[in-house]
């Protein structure tokens, strides 16, 4: 079955800086050591291709990790920044150390936002099996594992060609704390094999032989996943700290020549540097599998659409993520072309229903739409009718305001304001310039693409401006003759135009749905499945 990172599929046009990954690692041994990798930079660039296709290309991202290891020799726990995929989907490495608490009291460096993006809990826990599935094969195809030593007087003992052979992570959990604002992956039982070699020297003698080391009901534990934002991208806190019970472990140095005193003698020493050494490889391999993954997520995740062929819908996050209840709620942007907006919805506009990821669109991001649409002349259209006396009559359309939409309990009117240049034929001298305002009901449907289309329905009409008697004749016949052409035109434009596309994780489809008008926000519910296997029942 397939799992998903519910949200978010848009593309990139902007280089986005991500900062370095710092993860701290929690080490049981003695040993300390430090490593540390250059430089992150996310360069996510994008393809645009023209509005009538409006399709979606991946990310062409490059991701490369920074990340500093660091050992202590105590047995506390480790804590953890991880990435959050709008995504996307939880997973990393942390700590029971002090938690940081939320930040509430802070001031908010949130202007604007005009979307509000609810993960569900069921959705991070598809994210998170994804993950766990992820982990396993990584940890599987990790490759050779580094040599290491152990010495106790007299006896020395070095392992080489050393391989993960075979891994189990049994069940996880997933724990999310709304209170500390944090989420922790816990891999209770988790069971691996390592084989090598080895070669000992016990007094002058000189030893080899193969090497199997048995590690079983490991606890691993990925603890204090702080959400957070770097440049409008959905991550997480930097600071990861992992801790590994490794409990029990077992040698097994197989056929051996020589004495078996001196080995029996070492032995506690060596499995506790085995015991080490396989604490600092499992949190190590994690974090950079932990790493790799949320990577990818945030690769094919998308915060920018275009729209209308050269707008750019922008949906860079606003502020870091934070954990309601147990769904992870994220806020959005939804700018056009870097307006200002002064929107603003929290979560007080969330709304029920069992859905894996749930949106709160306000108003204002329809209406920057329908600004654009409205510089644009989308609304503007030439006609010609004839009349009953087979007259030319001619009317030029023209906004001269952009429409506006509102929306109540539950319904959403769009107006629009128009003015009627009314001429007649060549013959005809008089011209009717004519004002109206209308009403219409506005419907909203879903794709399997997460986009949200409209449609126009007729609800009534407000006004006319025509000055005396005579002109207003005439302006009601021009109407009568004009207004299922007009119509017909605004439904058009609005069908075609009026599409918003909302943040998605690629290559996943809308399985079912439900949009509504509610609470003056338009509302949309939706559960996800990969492409490949997604039954659409829309």
């Amino acid at each position: 079955s397939a799992s998903i990172l519910p949200f978010i599929n848009i593309l990139f046009v902007v280089c986005f800086p991500l900062e370095p990954t710092t993860l701290r690692l929690l080490n049981s041994g003695p040993q300390k050591s430090d490593a540390r990798i250059a430089g992150a930079c996310v360069n996510l660039v994008k393809t645009l291709e023209s509005a009538d296709d409006r399709s979606e290309q991946p990310l062409n991202t490059d991701f490369r990790s920074a990340i500093t290891y660091r050992s202590r020799a105590n047995r506390t726990m480790s804590r953890l920044f991880l990435c959050f995929l709008f995504g996307a989907a939880l997973a990393s490495l942390a700590e029971i150390a002090p938690p940081r608490r939320r930040r509430s009291s802070e001031p908010s460096t949130v202007s604007s936002n005009n979307l509000l993006v609810e993960v569900s809990e069921r959705a991070l826990r598809a994210g998170i099996d994804r993950f766990g599935i992820w982990l396993a094969a990584q940890l599987y195809d990790v490759g050779q594992l580094p040599d290491f030593e152990s010495s106790q007087r007299i006896l020395k003992i070095k392992a080489y060609n050393i391989w993960l052979t075979s891994v189990n992570l049994g069940d996880f959990a997933l724990k999310i704390d709304d209170r500390l604002g944090s989420a922790s992956l816990e891999f209770p039982n988790v069971s691996l094999v390592i084989q090598g070699e080895w070669n000992g020297t016990p007094m002058r003698a000189r030893d080899r032989g193969n090497l199997t080391v048995y590690v079983n009901n490991t606890r691993l534990e990925l603890i204090h996943m702080v959400p957070k934002t770097f440049s409008g991208i959905p991550f997480i806190d930097r600071d990861v700290y992992c801790h590994a019970t490794i409990e029990p472990l077992t040698l097994d140095f197989g056929d051996r020549e020589g004495s078996m005193k001196w080995y029996n003698f070492a032995l506690p020493r060596m499995e506790q540097d085995f015991r080490d050494g396989t604490h600092k490889m499992l949190c190590e391999e994690a974090v950079n599998i932990l790493d790799e993954y949320l990577r990818y997520g945030a690769m094919h995740l998308s915060l920018q659409h275009l729209i209308y062929g050269r707008h750019l819908l922008n949906y860079s996050t606003v502020a870091d993520p934070q954990f309601v209840g147990t769904s992870l709620i994220l806020q959005h942007s939804g700018q056009i072309d870097e307006q200002a907006v002064k929107a603003q919805v929290d979560e007080h506009q969330r709304f029920d229903g069992d859905w894996m990821v749930k949106y709160s669109i306000h108003p204002d991001l329809i209406n920057q739409m329908l600004v654009v649409l409205a510089d644009a002349s989308a609304f503007d259209k030439n006609l010609t009718i004839r009349n009953a006396e087979n007259l030319q009559i001619h009317l030029a359309l023209t906004t001269f305001q952009p429409p506006n939409i509102t929306i109540s309990e539950h319904s959403a009117t769009l107006n629009i304001v128009s003015q009627w240049d009314v001429r007649m034929d060549e013959s005809d001298e008089i011209n009717l310039l004519t004002a109206y305002s209308e009403d219409f009901g506005l419907e909203a449907k879903f794709d399997n693409s997460a986009q949200l289309r409209f449609k126009l329905a007729v609800k009534q009409f407000n006004r006319d401006e025509a000055n005396d008697s005579k002109e207003k004749d005439r302006a009601t016949d021009s109407r009568s003759l004009f207004t299922n052409a007009v119509h017909r035109h605004y439904s058009a434009v609005i069908a075609r135009f009026l599409r918003l596309p909302l943040p998605k994780y690629q290559n996943t489809t809308v399985t079912a749905g439900h949009v509504a008008f509610a609470n003056g926000f338009l509302q949309f519910g939706a559960d996800f499945a990969s492409d490949e296997d997604a039954t659409v029942n829309t």
